[in-house]
């Protein structure tokens, strides 16, 4: 069996319980099942693990069966910039400006 075949597997076999466990209470707290309630400010920020999961667990295991180094070499692959500045500031601006503007609290 390849190398990469069981990286793999041990990848999803890891992704896929810990990306759940954080997913179920969310679940279960936005449809109020069960007595788990986040309050949205929470929720927001759980939601954020659990979509950063498969990631944090890609570095954990990089980094236990590569070494250190290895794990520069693969984030520093984010600091590869393929496009001009320009579709950078399109990224931040269009989404800031087409969010809602806040309620103003008139009395």
């Amino acid at each position: 069996m390849a190398i990469t075949s069981v990286r793999s597997r041990t990848f999803f076999l890891l992704t896929y319980p810990c990306s759940w466990l954080i997913w179920t209470p969310l679940v279960t707290s936005h449809f109020e099942i069960g007595p788990i309630a986040i309050p949205e400010g929470t929720s927001n920020l759980v939601r954020l693990f659990g979509v950063l999961m498969p990631a944090t667990v890609a570095i954990v295991l990089t980094a236990r069966g590569e070494g250190r180094a290895r794990v520069g070499r693969l984030l520093g692959r984010l600091r590869i910039w393929r496009v001009g500045w320009q579709w950078w500031t399109a990224a931040v601006v269009v989404p800031s400006a087409r969010a809602p503007a806040p309620a103003s609290s008139v009395s």
